[in-house]
């Protein structure tokens, strides 16, 4: 039963649509330093006081690039542009300010699957190399955007231009291990994600991959990265979800299903952590049982996924698996009436059509 049941994989790799936290730097003294000024992260509480400054100076481009790296914190990206548009109009030249549009371009082409805004995000990047050729996070977007292409060997001499610019630069590494995995040379993967932790030690991405690289392998010592990572945010959602799964790989069933349940608690419409938690109750499952215990697990399963179909009503893998447990228990009528509602969402589902064929 639990070989047929259906698993989430627990190796992801996230590869271009990570938000980018940015590091605050002081601010020029003047339009003409522009250049110098590097993202900085803007609080809600900071935007009155950003407006302030715009009316107050507003042939700055100052006001109107802070206030766009605000709304880019928000997922608010044609504000965005427009405030990053505003400040390039006074200040053509900058090189920040280039970057910051291409940026924006990029984030904006990830957030609206729109392959074109990462061409529009090209050039603005370009022209920030162009104007300051040290420029690293500039390189480091451009990397980011050949990895999806995907054009690996270009995105690797980005990233090692990036490096000869500034060896301390710890994202240059963790996206370079993110070539790495792209080309399956693990160990050097490893490797760069390691030397991204010791530059930066928190750099919580290059735990969460080492975690990952770890637990593929079945590894214990995944879950030493994956704890590190949440001693920096203990709320990080992608690492509970990669930690709970490792748990479940790992046979600590009660850890893996309370870490999903932190999940769900935060998010009560999270989908796959309903349905992780379904698997996990499956994975629990032994032959050797009392039937008292068997009939409770599997109890549970079918309610965790219907909780996730409740969720997400179109999630053809919770349904099956709900068909599945009805199927395992001889509840044969039951079992094809969720295979059929598979087959209503994807009518050339296999596992669905195979199973309605036994």
């Amino acid at each position: 039963m639990r070989k047929i049941i259906l698993y989430t994989s627990i190796f992801v790799l996230a590869m271009v649509f990570y938000a980018c936290k940015e590091a605050p730097k002081k601010e020029a003294e003047n339009p003409g330093e522009i250049e110098k000024i590097v993202p900085e992260e803007i609080e809600v509480s900071q935007l009155d006081l950003i407006n302030d400054e715009i009316i107050e100076k507003p042939n700055s481009p100052n006001g109107y690039y802070k206030r766009a790296m605000y709304y880019k914190s928000v997922f608010d990206f044609p504000k965005a542009l427009e405030d990053i548009n505003r400040a390039l109009k006074v200040t053509p030249k900058a090189a920040e300010l280039n970057y910051a549009k291409g940026d924006i371009l990029f984030n904006k082409a990830g957030a609206d699957q729109d392959p074109k805004l990462y061409e529009s995000a090209v050039v603005y990047l370009k022209e920030a190399i162009e104007i300051d050729s040290t420029h690293t996070n500039a390189l480091i977007v451009l990397a980011r955007i050949n990895m999806g292409i995907p054009n690996l060997e270009e995105a690797m001499r980005k990233l090692d231009q990036a490096i000869r610019n500034d060896v301390y630069n710890s994202e240059s590494y963790f996206w370079k291990g993110m070539v790495f995995m792209l080309k399956g040379e693990v160990e050097k993967a490893a490797s760069s994600y390691q030397t991204a932790i010791e530059l930066d030690a928190y750099n919580i991405k290059a735990f969460n991959h080492l975690g990952l690289i770890y637990a593929d392998k079945f590894d214990p010592v995944a879950l030493d990265y994956y704890n590190s990572a949440l001693a920096i945010d203990p709320d990080n959602f992608e690492v509970l979800r990669n930690k709970g799964l490792h748990l479940k790989d790992m046979e600590d069933y009660t850890g893996a299903i309370e870490t999903f349940n932190i999940l769900v608690a935060e998010d009560q419409t999270y989908a796959e952590g309903y349905y992780n938690i379904g698997n996990t109750y499956i994975a629990m499952y032994r032959d050797d049982m009392s039937k008292l215990s068997k009939d409770t697990t599997m109890s549970q399963a079918i309610a965790y996924f219907e909780q996730a179909v409740i969720a997400f009503p179109e999630y053809t893998n919770a349904i099956y698996n709900i068909g599945h447990v009805y199927d395992f228990k001889g509840e044969k009528a039951k079992a094809k009436e969720y295979y059929l509602k598979v087959l209503e969402i994807d009518e050339n589902n296999k596992l669905a059509l195979d199973a309605l064929n036994k």
